[in-house]
Parts: C-alpha cells; sequence; structure tokens
C-alpha cells in the first residue's frame, strides 16, 4: 500500500498528524524501533511520540515488543488498518440508515 493511501486512511481514523507520522516510521522500518529512534527519525519530542504510540497501540495498529529499557514498537500490518477503516464506514452507513429511518416515520 502507498504512504499517500496510508496517509488517508489514517486521517479518516480521526489520527493526528503526529500518530501519522510513528506509523508511517513503523510501517516502512519494518523492524521494532525504540521510542529514542523513532524521536530521532521522526523530529518530534519523546512526549509526542509516547502520546502517538499510545494512541495507535489503543486502535491496535501498534504493539509494544519487549519491556524496560528493550522496549520496542512495531507497526501491524495495514489489513488492520483497512480493517478499521471498513468497521468505522460500516458504522456510519448503520447509523445513517438509521437516522433515515427515523425521519421516514
Amino acid at each position: 500500500m502507498r504512504s499517500e493511501e496510508i496517509d488517508g486512511l489514517l486521517k479518516s481514523l480521526g489520527a493526528k498528524k503526529s500518530e501519522i507520522q510513528v506509523y508511517m516510521l513503523l510501517q516502512l522500518h519494518r523492524e521494532p524501533l525504540p521510542i529514542s529512534e523513532i524521536v530521532r527519525r521522526t523530529g518530534l519530542s519523546e512526549k509526542t511520540v509516547r502520546s502517538a504510540l499510545d494512541r495507535l497501540m489503543g486502535r491496535e495498529l501498534v504493539v509494544r515488543v519487549g519491556k524496560g529499557r528493550g522496549t520496542k514498537y512495531k507497526a501491524l500490518g495495514t489489513k488492520k488498518l483497512m480493517s478499521l477503516v471498513k468497521k468505522r464506514i460500516e458504522e456510519g452507513v448503520k447509523e445513517l440508515f438509521t437516522r433515515l429511518r427515523f425521519r421516514s416515520w
């Protein structure tokens, strides 16, 4: 999947710019990276990177590998990202049908 497509999918989920930067780096790098390397490569502050990672892990797009000082982070495949977008679209369609049905009565 092209980076523009990944960017668009993340934006459709309401991801912040920092989350997109971190996810793209992890997705392109493929190997797990420590926070210090993510900070170095993105130019973001450590606090911003940690917040982005927390939100990405909450969406189950990134996983933590290891513990303590050896902790690294890895992006899950784009299939997970696409399934989240699909779920959001399905929920939106259900909401739309509910509203339309309510108005038609």
